[in-house]
């Protein structure tokens, strides 16, 4: 006899169920004018604290960033080749703090002579910077929201639109990680971080919205987006599943019928034939199964579990037919149909299969469930036991129960109590001494319930 098992599980009780189971933003306009860019003029009568802004212009939510664009952005080369060249060789010969002192001006000497090297600094910022580059910290550093947007008020001052294009790569990158912007990253360019300091000085009353819809631009000390921190690698959050209600006499209806539902209500147990059936409709698929039992069986080492094998096949956790059986929405509808609360929010997971021998002894009765947790604190009560069989059982090997069982058993345990016998106090519980003859004549004696190859047997504990 072939019989696949597997559990499903509710999230908050155990469940015996054989089988189963930034936005995109655009490129920036090179031509924007100055109220467009709405960089705050000085010279227009307007304070560093206070943003020009025109009707026009976009939320924090369309502001457009180089760095998502679909081509790649290169640095502008205001220089000649001879000139960058220049500038390059200054810079590998400059410590790191004399490039975060206040530079000299380029001296004549080094200067090429079409003299397009004039009014930049050594490290490469122009000389209209160097009123600012005291400000910014030596090391990359994180300031408060007012230190930073005072140096980039200041930075601004300088050049209007053109405001922070004159840095050179590492003061930019030091200046706008004073705001918490990052600077490195995907698409990286003096490009896109000029553009999202000027977002951030731009819409600095409104520094946590920024920070809200656009939290991938910044560290993670000042993404203002604790559901994105959440997300991690994930790009879509989890959208709520709706709330519905489980008629279960309309599923039974449905894939079964009403006389199995009715049954079930009766003796807590049910047969519910056909519903793996059409895997035997295609051709050699019984076949199949067999190989893959075999397959296990030959892999199975009897000695390496304690006690009697019982006919279980404790190897065997992802077969394909296991697998398949477990996303059979049928099957997972019923269950969850049977459920006494229930519960459509389960956990699919897997367990082993049972693969008899000939003359194999695999007879045991037990509860599967801590008989005395349930009495006390209803721990179990809706754990809801199915197997489906692969072969046609028989009244000797088969599944065996009690009918009903489940309407006297509180009853049961007070009979226990006055007899103060037996050991209730295991994750399940051995049936073995304790279903007395006695108890036997009184709630019935255990009867067999065979299935036949495709069909389900749903069981209460």
């Amino acid at each position: 006899m072939f019989v696949a098992f597997v559990k499903l599980a509710a999230l908050e009780h155990r469940l015996i169920n054989p089988f189963f189971s930034s936005e995109i933003l655009g490129i920036p306009d090179e031509n924007n004018t100055p109220d467009d860019c709405c960089w705050t003029n000085p010279c227009a009568g307007a304070s560093p604290g206070q943003s020009r802004t025109s009707d026009n212009d976009p939320s924090p939510a369309q502001i457009p960033d180089p760095a998502n664009a679909p081509q790649t952005f290169k640095r502008k080369r205001i220089l000649g080749d001879a000139a960058a060249s220049a500038v390059a060789a200054q810079k590998r010969r400059l410590s790191h703090a004399q490039m975060n002192n206040q530079p000299p001006l380029v001296s004549n000497h080094e200067t090429p002579q079409d003299g397009r090297l004039d009014g930049r600094l050594k490290c490469g910022c122009l000389s209209t910077c160097q009123t600012v580059i005291p400000m910014i910290p030596i090391e990359q550093k994180l300031l408060e929201d007012h230190a930073a947007l005072g140096i980039l008020a200041a930075a601004h001052q300088l050049g209007g639109v053109d405001a922070l294009t004159g840095f050179c790569h590492a003061h930019l990158h030091r200046l706008v990680a004073t705001i918490g912007l990052k600077n490195s990253f995907l698409g990286s360019s003096s490009e896109s971080l000029t553009v999202r300091a000027r977002a951030c000085f731009k819409h600095r009353h409104r520094l946590s919205e920024i920070r809200y819809r656009h939290c991938d631009w910044f560290v993670k000390e000042c993404q203002n987006n604790d559901i994105r921190g959440r997300l991690g690698a994930a790009k879509y959050g989890v959208v709520p599943m709706p709330s519905f209600t489980i008629d279960p006499q309309k599923i039974f209806k449905r894939f079964a019928s009403i006389q199995y539902w009715e049954d079930f209500q009766r003796d807590g147990t049910v047969n519910v034939s056909g519903v793996f059936s059409y895997l035997w409709d295609a051709a050699d698929i019984s076949d199949m199964i067999d190989a893959e039992f075999d397959l296990y069986h030959h892999h199975y080492y009897a000695d390496g579990n304690p006690g009697k094998r019982l006919g279980w096949a404790r190897n065997m956790w992802y077969s394909l037919i296991q697998q398949i059986a477990r996303q059979d929405p049928m099957y997972y509808c019923l269950m969850a149909a049977s459920r006494p609360n229930r519960n459509w929010k389960l956990i699919s997971y897997p367990y082993y299969t049972k693969d008899t021998e000939t003359e194999e002894s695999t007879g045991f009765t037990h509860l599967d469930l801590n008989l005395r947790n349930f009495i006390k604190t209803g721990k179990g009560g809706n754990i809801v036991q199915g197997a489906l069989a692969l072969t046609d059982e028989t009244d000797r090997n088969c599944t065996v129960l009690v009918p009903g069982f489940q309407d006297y058993i509180r009853e049961w345990w007070n009979d226990l109590t006055a007899r103060e016998m037996g050991d209730t106090t295991g994750s399940t519980t051995n049936l073995k001494g304790l279903y007395t003859p006695a108890d036997r004549k009184k709630y019935g004696e255990f009867q067999p319930v065979p299935c036949k190859r495709g069909d389900i047997r749903i069981t209460l504990p």
